[in-house]
């Protein structure tokens, strides 16, 4: 896919950290970004402006921020891979799987379908 370059400001930590992740990860720095902006651009609005507005968080909030969007994302793979081995079973709902009890329920309803 053609694509166009555009350059991001980091602070010297987070260009820090993200160089070792995309080390670790077998991938260049830009790619990541890459990664991150298409899904920025690709939220709903309201979405976007909410992690924009976060971005000043203190560290304690920043934190909390992250380990839901890492469990959002660990939760819509594992959806997605289920609909690419079972193509019946569809992840067309929002719902969310915050219990062991929801997990559950989800898991059977995927396999039943």
């Amino acid at each position: 896919m053609a694509g166009r370059t555009v350059g991001a400001h980091l602070d010297e930590r987070s260009a820090d950290r993200l160089g070792r992740i995309a080390e670790s990860e077998g991938r260049n720095p830009s790619q990541l970004v890459a990664v991150a902006t298409r899904f920025l651009v690709d939220m709903s609005p309201a979405a976007r402006r909410a992690l924009i507005s976060l971005d000043g968080s203190k560290p304690e909030e920043r934190e909390f921020v992250t380990r839901l969007l890492g469990r959002a994302a660990l939760k819509a793979r594992e959806k997605v891979v289920a609909s690419r081995v079972n193509p019946k079973y569809s992840p067309v709902t929002n719902s969310p799987l915050d219990t062991e009890d929801a997990i559950d329920a989800e898991a059977v309803m995927a396999a039943r379908r």
